[in-house]
């Protein structure tokens, strides 16, 4: 902790502060202490930018195994399949007339598709609902996404600061040759912070351009009587597949934990202020005493 007043300072308040309690004259002093600065501390996320599996340039993993190059059994390493309305799970394999299917994993995007690539290393992670016209594929509705589980629990009088990059892929995908703007538009998407499967805090609320990323942010201040202190921290990246559009791609996810400092107690001015006016009406009455 440190002072913006010097040791022979402080000494010459006390000695003022003790002349003052021995006459009854109230001091006013003032002593401005810094509390501690906090330091945002890095939470340990599995493949935080899904550099895992190293991927060549437009290739990508899938929950199906389909697209995955030879050799890559984890298609999507330090993550689960968040997939709450079976829409995953009801597809087996690829839709016989497009030859697509709805999926999730990683991928290595190129410049086609985002002409600044990736925003951090080389891969994003994707959640892939395709949306045709006519309805060659129902997805179905509702969210589907990614999850992972912290090895960090929540902790009382703590700031979490949630930051993820969100894209909005452009371009048409050469994998399938009946997909025409299949990226044009967006489904939206969202960012969760949970605790023991209970959502603290959500953001959804940006818009990137196609073919750009941007970076989500949420915060959650965990109070003392947070009735989930202790319960393991989770996130959740999620396609919203509220419209066209298709895609959403995730990186560079980062969770910071502050632990939020108690009040700096200054000492003084209140406490030796009510001191000295004590004293000096405890003086006053004395005095009266001894006139009458």
């Amino acid at each position: 902790m440190s002072t913006n007043i010097g040791v022979k300072t402080v000494k010459n308040i006390f000695t003022k502060l003790a002349a003052t309690a021995a006459t009854g004259a109230v001091l006013s002093v003032g002593i401005a202490i810094e509390a501690p600065k906090a330091q945002a501390i890095s939470l340990s996320i599995t493949n935080a930018g899904f550099e895992t599996p190293v991927l060549g340039d437009d290739q990508f993993t899938d929950q199906l195994g389909i697209a995955n190059p030879p050799g890559i059994t984890d298609f999507l390493p330090g993550w689960d399949i968040y997939d709450p309305n079976g829409i995953l799970a009801s597809f087996t394999g690829r839709e016989p007339t497009t030859g697509d299917y709805p999926s999730v994993g990683v991928w290595n995007p190129p410049a086609g598709n985002y002409p600044g690539e990736a925003p951090e290393g080389k891969n994003v992670a994707y959640v892939y609902l395709p949306t045709y016209s006519p309805n060659l594929v129902t997805v179905g509705s509702g969210v589907t996404g990614i999850s992972q589980t912290l090895s960090s629990s929540l902790a009382a009088k703590t700031l979490y600061t949630l930051k993820v990059d969100v894209g909005n892929t452009t371009g048409i995908n050469p994998s399938f040759p009946l997909v025409r703007e299949i990226y044009k538009g967006f489904p939206g998407y969202e960012v969760q912070l949970l605790a023991g499967g209970n959502i603290l805090a959500t953001e959804s609320a940006l818009n990137p351009a196609e073919g750009t990323f941007t970076t989500s942010v949420l915060s959650f201040l965990a109070t003392a009587d947070n009735p989930y202190l202790g319960t393991p921290l989770q996130i959740r990246l999620i396609n919203k597949n509220a419209a066209a559009g298709g895609d959403v791609d995730f990186d560079n996810v980062k969770l910071e934990a502050t632990a939020v400092p108690e009040p700096a107690s200054v000492l003084g001015l209140a406490a030796f202020g009510a001191l000295g006016a004590t004293l000096k009406r405890k003086k006053k009455l004395a005095a009266q005493k001894a006139e009458a």
